[in-house]
């Protein structure tokens, strides 16, 4: 009786129908359209919580933008003249250059034996990475400015430099130390009160222009490649040698053409589940501090190759227990370092291209006294290289995430399933409310009365 006025139709057929039959199918059909329609919400509601994306891709066409930081580093960390001061721990005011007069590298033999915790286990550790270790862990123990001075100098590093046409220097370069590359210099870093130059110039005979000398001369034993390493990062963030760059060989003209790329993520309870770094701050530095945390607490030291952080040390390698715990625990710790990716983090798609440099017919000033002291055109080859960073285009592609499903399409999805379904509107939802209140208080009284 509770139906019969009801503005829901089939439930009004329910109610008013004066044969079982039609009672019957009419019932059936209240059946039928709530299983349908619950399905459908649910099935709606499950990929609506899966919290799915999709991806917009913009090309933004600028007249000019930032100019990516560039960052170059030798591939000899250390000058070889310097080499003996390094194995007998000495600071360069200490060091005695003429130590070293061109022994060979059985005069300088490390140390170096195979940790026990191999031998027991019947493994044997590549002898030239301890060799590599051993080396860097004394080279850690020097202080900064030691470090800077035993390297590799901007002053000659860098024999001609060329921005937007103008000539630039080594001045324009500022100094990044990294723990396992020595000295590296960066070209347009960017300072809060100092920000990174722009450019309206694309293609080749625009951007940044190098001339290095790798001073192939000062190479030691354990540097097996010949050339620069080159970071192509953002100018306000530090770069990260042994994450990311690449390398360029002597004795060519290497074009580095770039464009610019963002990523737009979104923060959980999407998938990526992206957090907003600081500035300065992203997902490889979180992970490196990890690594650096876990392996500290581990083996209460860290690794040469790292940046040691405040108030830690680096691992002994004369400590054969400390020695053992870096070589168990690395691969542990590795897969427990997880930091969560950027939610916005700007990047470089790089195009790589060379020619073979000086040809026969090219001839600057540094080649004419390089010439006049006898060095012909190939040996010159084997030390000099010729780098080239440009933009190849101003299109700024940006990949933006957004929710595949909007919070009003929830209430559209249902009332849209409801209404295909069942023929309910958001009144009649409160009028079923309201009739199903009503039966069961009738259905209480009704029992409190047999009672009595």
């Amino acid at each position: 009786m509770f139906f019969k006025k009801s503005s829901v139709y089939a439930l009004n057929q329910v109610a008013n129908s004066k044969t079982r039959t039609r009672k019957f199918f009419w019932s059936f059909l209240v059946v039928v359209g709530l299983i349908g329609c619950c399905s459908q919400i649910i099935r709606y509601l499950t990929a609506y919580y899966k919290y799915p994306v999709v991806v917009n891709v913009d090309t933004v066409s600028e007249f000019s933008q930032t100019f990516p930081a560039v960052t170059i580093c030798n591939l000899n960390a250390v000058r070889k003249r310097f080499i003996p001061c390094i194995l007998q721990e000495l600071s360069y005011e200490e060091c005695n250059e003429s130590l070293y007069t061109n022994q060979s590298k059985d005069q300088f033999q490390f140390n170096v034996s195979q940790p026990n915790c191999f031998k027991e286990t019947k493994k044997t550790f590549n002898p030239e990475t301890l060799e590599t270790m051993w080396f860097y862990f004394l080279y850690s123990k020097i202080d900064a400015d030691s470090r800077k001075n035993y390297g590799h100098q901007k002053e000659t590093f860098i024999t001609s430099c060329s921005f937007n046409h103008e000539i630039c220097s080594h001045e324009n370069f500022t100094l990044y130390q990294d723990p396992a590359f020595g000295n590296c210099y960066t070209f347009n870093k960017g300072y809060d009160n100092k920000p990174p130059l722009t450019t309206s110039f694309i293609g080749p005979n625009g951007g940044l222009q190098l001339e290095l000398d790798l001073e192939t001369t000062e190479y030691f034993w354990l540097t097996d490649r010949v050339g620069t390493w080159v970071v192509i990062h953002d100018p306000y963030d530090d770069p990260e040698p042994s994450e990311e760059g690449l390398s360029v060989s002597p004795g060519f003209e290497t074009n580095i053409a770039v464009s610019k790329i963002t990523f737009s993520r979104l923060p959980y309870p999407y998938k990526d589940k992206c957090i907003p770094y600081q500035s300065g701050d992203n997902q490889r530095k979180c992970e490196a501090k990890c690594f650096r945390d876990a392996m500290y607490s581990a083996c209460s030291c860290q690794l040469p190759f790292q940046d040691v952080a405040r108030d830690a040390r680096y691992c002994d390698l004369e400590n054969d227990a400390e020695i053992c715990c870096i070589f168990q625990k690395v691969k542990e710790i590795e897969n427990k370092c997880q930091c969560p990716l950027e939610c916005e983090i700007s990047s470089y798609d790089i195009k790589i291209s060379n020619a073979m440099w000086p040809s026969e017919a090219y001839i600057t000033p540094r080649m004419v006294d390089a010439f006049d002291e006898n060095i012909s055109r190939e040996e010159f080859r084997k030390f000099s290289l010729k780098l080239k960073v440009y933009y190849d285009t101003l299109q700024h592609v940006i990949y933006r995430q957004k929710p595949m499903f909007d919070d009003s399409e929830v209430l559209s999805q249902i009332g849209g399933q409801m209404g295909l379904w069942l023929g309910v509107s958001l009144i009649a939802i409160f009028e079923c409310v309201e009739n199903l209140v009503l039966v069961w208080q009738f259905w209480r009284n009704n029992r409190i009365l047999d009672r009595i």
